[in-house]
């Protein structure tokens, strides 16, 4: 999963309808469609522990959005930055 220090480069494709000449070729597909789908399922889903906690997004408090709940590299601690762009410890 993706964290705000992490970059990830994309490749865009085109997928326009074909059809498999063999059992390979839809293989092939399928495994290309998944990969995508695990891809988006990974940058939209929240993170969570195996035993279903959460694992907020680390960043520093300057590259957080309002409205975002993250854990601050600045403080180390759990944060909420409100509407107004105040970063608020949490714990």
């Amino acid at each position: 999963m993706l964290d705000a220090t992490e970059t990830r480069t994309f490749t865009v494709i085109k997928i326009r309808p074909f059809k498999c000449e063999s059992l390979s070729d839809a293989k092939t597909a399928l495994n290309l469609i998944e990969q995508i789908l695990v891809e988006i399922y990974e940058l939209l889903n929240p993170r969570l522990n195996t035993r279903g906690g959460f694992i907020p997004v680390s960043m520093k408090d300057a590259e957080a959005e309002k409205g975002t709940l993250y854990y601050s590299t600045t403080t180390n601690k759990l944060t909420f930055k409100d509407s107004s762009g105040v970063a608020n410890v949490l714990y």
